[in-house]
């Protein structure tokens, strides 16, 4: 097309169609009043996400207005109420791809929650379903129980249809119940399924038959779940029998079970089940979890993610078994916490301060170590001054400082280290062409950093120095924001 000929670049659907993907809600709102053709191209931009908790006034919206632009809804989040589910129930919202709803509220509440399931089970990716409040006795509660034929497309009749017909990737449950044989018709409906999620989730009864799914590699559960205590327990066998591509386990112990699970019996499943496992996410109150299974795991472990409060010379001590393979060690954070919109300085936690040398083997000991990532531990930079860290590909760190309390002194060491990484850079480019034009005189001066960094001894200064040691460094926090090189 002849952009003279359209008076303006903006003219061309297809330029404004990929100008549509980048531009916020707000923009949206402005550039539908500019003509009709933009209306059509701005309108889906601020239909395509329905978040009630951002968006509360959506829930009264005339149904004309939904059965209008329904059908360009594509993610619902924070569905939590009967108002809120009650809106999506317009026939029109059909072709949703990731939703996120609250099943058990009321009798009403859950028929329109699943109702909706239904109706867009052939297109959604993306499902979430949970209860806000549990039962005392989930079991009991027919609503807290997982409605699994609205999870499967209405045209599916046999496997052949499950397989074009469902396009499900990841599916959460949450404070929910679900049948033994409802597990298997889930894992039988999603070919496509990798990631699974049954949170405070409990799976009752032994299913009536049993399949593989070479697909899921992440799958999260209760340990009663995941490690059955016997092979006689009226809910079947392991979960993990029916993973056998599984990668990424998450294990949730809040009742303490693990105090009478044999350690054999870890060891025995992870290795019978879980060959390709790589990534431990450990979760309990007590941390009798995370020795259990990184003493019991394979010797492949890359990554492995527990609560800081669980911290105790025994759990550094079963990762460091793994210290030849770990490539990430983390803890537990809320979504938001690294967030660039998040400008406070959170506090640290008095958990291990005392004894947080013993942390310091961690970077010391594991040589592929890339992202080390602990934002509720304090570091003592007299400590970690006193020994090299062998993980000289670290990527991401997260951690706090002792002395470094404030955003100014945050910012300060962090300008500094961008400061010196920019002329640590500038000299060795200098070096390298002053070789290449076959100079042997080459400055190494950029070997200690800048002057400045180099013999200064502020908390700033120290801590710059330290970053600048590893060349692939792109991902640091160290109280507040994220500073990212990338």
């Amino acid at each position: 097309m002849d952009i003279a000929t359209t008076g303006s670049p903006f003219d061309i659907p297809e330029l404004r169609h990929l100008l549509s993907r980048y531009v916020s809600t707000k923009t949206a709102w402005s550039c539908i009043r500019v003509s009709k053709a933009w209306a059509a191209t701005f309108i889906p931009v601020i239909w395509f996400e329905v978040d009630f908790a951002l968006h509360p006034k959506f829930a009264s919206l005339p149904p004309s207005t939904v059965g209008k632009h329904g059908s360009l809804i594509r993610v619902v989040k924070n569905a939590n109420s009967l108002s809120h589910v009650s809106v999506l129930a317009n026939i029109r919202v059909n072709q949703l791809r990731s939703l996120h709803v609250e099943t058990t509220a009321s009798v009403l509440q859950h028929e329109y929650a699943y109702e909706l399931v239904s109706r867009n089970s052939a297109s959604l990716q993306y499902i979430n379903l949970y209860a806000s409040t549990v039962s005392t006795n989930k079991r009991g509660s027919l609503a807290h129980f997982v409605s699994v034929p609205a999870l499967i497309p209405f045209s599916a009749a046999s496997l052949e249809e499950y397989e074009s017909t469902s396009v499900l990737k990841s599916l959460t449950l949450s404070n929910l119940c679900l049948t033994g044989s409802g597990f298997m018709s889930i894992l039988m409906a999603s070919p496509l399924l990798e990631e699974l999620r049954l949170l405070s989730t409990d799976v009752v009864g032994t299913p009536n038959w049993a399949i593989d799914h070479s697909g899921v590699k992440v799958f999260a559960s209760w340990l009663k779940n995941i490690i059955r205590p016997d092979t006689d327990s009226a809910d079947g066998p392991s979960l993990l029998a029916y993973l056998p591509a599984l990668k990424v386990l998450n294990v949730c112990d809040q009742e303490d079970q693990s105090a009478s699970l044999p350690a054999e019996r870890i060891k025995r499943d992870l290795a019978r089940y879980c060959p390709n496992l790589t990534v431990f996410h450990l979760q309990d109150n007590s941390g009798a979890i995370i020795p259990k299974f990184c003493y019991n795991a394979p010797n492949n472990l890359t990554e492995i993610i527990y609560m800081y409060h669980c911290t105790s010379p025994e759990v550094i001590t079963s990762i460091l078994l793994h210290q030849n393979s770990l490539k990430a060690v983390s803890v537990f954070c809320s979504d938001n916490i690294f967030s660039a919109s998040r400008h406070e300085v959170i506090p640290v936690s008095d958990h291990f301060q005392a004894s947080g040398r013993l942390l310091q083997l961690i970077p010391r000991g594991c040589p592929h170590l890339e992202v080390l990532s602990l934002h509720l531990h304090e570091m003592d930079m007299d400590e970690v001054e006193k020994g090299e860290w062998a993980c000289k590909n670290l990527r991401t760190l997260r951690v706090r400082i002792k002395g470094l309390d404030t955003k100014k002194k945050i910012s300060k060491a962090l300008s500094q280290w961008y400061a010196d990484l920019v002329t640590t850079s500038e000299r060795r480019w200098s070096a390298a062409k002053t070789i290449t034009e076959g100079s042997m005189d080459v400055d190494k001066s950029y070997e200690g950093g800048s002057s400045m960094v180099a013999s200064a001894k502020s908390i700033e200064a120290r801590v710059a120095r330290h970053l600048l040691k590893f060349e692939k460094l792109e991902t640091v926090w160290l109280g507040y924001k994220t500073w990212s090189l990338r």
